[in-house]
């Protein structure tokens, strides 16, 4: 109150004015900090309830997650330079002082990203593996091809294994021959070895001790281009295992079982139940409402692929797991003349109702 006084002491008056210097100095704010927030120069109270901005871990840190979520959910660069986005991001995220854009996100992000990975496998190879490669082909709807080279990794002291992914090569203008897959192969083992990440087997077959890692296998489908290389190889590294992929051979196994006439009968029935509600949306609109209502997990339909058998094993296990909504969905339906009418509605009902399904 004496402060407040018109007539306190003038000892009290300057006091007032002033204030404690510890307790006012954090109100002081240097104007220059950038984005109208400006810096304290030392904490107080209210500071605890401020955005403060990222610190440089955390700054990377975002800029890594970001660039993982445009590229797992496929958007484009130029999503980052978007003015929308860069303003919703500056309004819900008031920790950021500046957002990276479609130059520097492909760029300086991820060349740090894609050093940091080889870092953490540079780790591993120094632990000591037993390195596996393996390859394949990718090809786009467009027509692009590539192929990739990826390295199964197995401790051999603890037995932990673990995946490095070596990268990719852009082979849509050269014909994928045996010359080409074998240059590929040879240009990856040797760079192991100029980097001191592995050691090619002796020819004694026993290891060097140069390095704690050594390439023990190659590993591939049996496309003509990859067995025609592994052969050529073979004669070189004849201390290098040579195998094909067990998982295309299953594949194949796979595909040679469907096909027999007494599985394609069921296959093509499978085909036919999901081609009918994913080409209808009306009647799959009822099925989802159906699965809602009635079951804990919404489950969809699998389509089947041309060469991944698989799949066909996939789609007839999902039919089953819709087993009591596509019952329901028929015993509602069986009646309705619109749904008879439409292409392979009446045998998509009567085999829903069938014994046999």
């Amino acid at each position: 109150m004496q402060k407040e006084c018109a007539h306190a002491p003038n000892e009290a008056k300057v006091e007032a004015v002033q204030g404690d210097a510890g307790t006012r100095k954090h109100r002081r704010r240097d104007a220059s900090g950038g984005r109208g927030r400006g810096r304290t120069n030392s904490l107080g109270p209210m500071d605890a309830h401020l955005p403060r901005p990222f610190s440089p871990p955390k700054t990377r840190e975002f800029q890594t997650d970001l660039l993982g979520v445009l590229f797992f959910s496929s958007v484009a660069f130029n999503f980052i330079d978007s003015p929308v986005l860069r303003c919703f991001l500056f309004k819900w995220v008031p920790c950021l002082e500046t957002l990276p854009t479609r130059r520097s996100l492909p760029g300086p992000v991820l060349n740090r990203l894609v050093a940091d990975c080889e870092a953490a496998a540079k780790v591993m190879y120094l632990k000591g593996f037993y390195i596996t490669i393996s390859m394949d082909g990718w090809k786009s709807g467009s027509g692009r091809k590539l192929m990739g080279i990826l390295c199964s990794t197995f401790g051999s002291e603890d037995g932990r294994w673990a995946a490095v992914f070596r990268g990719t090569t852009d082979i849509t203008t050269v014909s994928e021959s045996a010359t080409l897959v074998q240059h590929e192969l040879e240009s990856e083992m040797a760079k192991g070895v100029e980097t001191g990440d592995w050691e090619l087997p002796l020819a004694s077959r026993g290891q060097s001790t140069d390095t704690a890692s050594a390439v023990v296998g190659v590993v591939s489908d049996s496309e003509s281009a990859n067995v025609g290389a592994k052969r050529a190889l073979s004669r070189l590294h004849r201390s290098i295992i040579f195998l094909a992929c067990l998982a295309h051979y299953l594949n194949l196994l796979t595909g040679s079982v469907i096909v027999r006439e007494s599985l394609r009968v069921n296959t093509t029935k499978c085909s036919l139940h999901v081609s009918f509600f994913k080409r209808s949306t009306k009647y799959r609109d009822l099925l989802l409402q159906i699965i809602k209502a009635n079951m804990e997990k919404r489950l969809t339909f699998i389509k089947t692929g041309d060469t991944r058998w698989y799949s066909h094993y996939d789609q007839a296990r999902r039919l089953l797991d819709l087993q009591p909504a596509l019952e329901r969905f028929s015993n509602d339906n069986y009646s309705d003349t619109t749904l008879l009418r439409t292409t392979n509605g009446a045998a998509v009902v009567n085999e829903l109702r069938s014994r046999s399904f």
